[in-house]
């Protein structure tokens, strides 16, 4: 091991050396090349991960994203000059597919936690969102408080690998939990009561609520539950671009620009008649970008 460590250490201090014999010019070329943010201009495109929650990332009745995720990487692309290119993943698989470089950058309401952060490097807030807990009205009758909901006959609907399942893993461990890939299957769970629960991020419940007000209710509307800030994630040790998406949250954050457009998707309905409902249009629309 010894020798292990003094081999690891001689070959940093070859690549160091390496490095400061470069000319100023040279040393610039070195670490030009290495941010993905060159990357991105040479090829003239900007690959964006994204995973399709309401109202973040969504399928409209055209089989396209929207949402306010989608809005803010055609935002950065168009201001980049370059083509926007969304890829489509499965929300546990984001993260392993953004360092294995399947795309540039992950632009997909990703909450920032310390388990994740240790693996990739988030830029400044883009938002803030707080949880809500939705549940079948038959099957609940008699919570009146959270702790209610910590036993064992509870079952909750979560999406898989996302910050919902902390949640739910850390503040009511005597339940059961029922792992989902999507919000659509979450919610079928609930209605159909083969959950008691569903906890997802607002205000993606409202449509749910407001389709089957006999089925389903928002459980402690007075508490704000697990209220993170949500950001850009990168890929780890790049300070270039991590400089660049920072600046450009700060820019469009004293514009005004990302306010309002997180009120749009947020604090209104007015682009609900955009969205997908038919199956097979969310089918396709799932499949395409997958």
């Amino acid at each position: 091991m010894k020798q292990k460590n003094v081999l690891i250490g001689l070959v940093g201090l070859v690549a160091v050396a390496l490095i400061g014999a470069l000319s100023g010019n040279a040393r610039a070329q070195f670490i030009w090349f290495d941010s993905v943010i060159e990357k991105i201009q040479v090829r003239e495109s900007m690959k964006v991960g994204v995973g399709l929650f309401e109202p973040w990332v969504m399928c409209n009745t055209a089989g396209e994203l929207i949402g306010f995720e989608v809005e803010i990487a055609e935002k950065i692309a168009e201001e980049m000059e370059v083509e926007l290119e969304l890829v489509r993943t499965y929300w546990p698989d984001i993260i392993p597919d953004l360092i294995d470089e399947e795309f540039d950058v992950i632009i997909s309401g990703m909450t920032v936690l310390a388990q994740r952060n240790l693996r990739v490097n988030f830029t400044a807030p883009t938002a803030e969102s707080g949880l809500w807990i939705v549940a079948n009205k038959t099957r609940t009758q008699g919570v009146t408080k959270p702790e209610d909901l910590n036993v064992p006959s509870i079952t909750f609907a979560v999406r898989a690998g996302a910050t919902p399942q902390t949640f739910v893993e850390n503040e009511f461990p005597r339940a059961r939990v029922q792992l989902f890939d999507s919000e659509e299957e979450i919610f079928r769970a609930v209605i159909r009561g083969r959950a008691h629960v569903a906890v997802v991020y607002g205000p993606t419940p409202v449509r749910w609520i407001d389709a089957n007000p006999d089925i389903l209710q928002r459980l402690f509307e007075q508490e704000a539950f697990y209220q993170r800030p949500e950001a850009i994630a990168l890929r780890k040790g790049d300070v270039d671009a991590l400089n660049f998406f920072n600046s450009w949250i700060a820019v469009n954050r004293a514009n005004g620009w990302l306010e309002e457009r997180r009120r749009y998707w947020f604090e209104t309905r007015e682009w609900a008649a955009q969205v997908a409902t038919n199956a097979r249009v969310v089918a396709q629309c799932e499949d395409s970008f997958q």
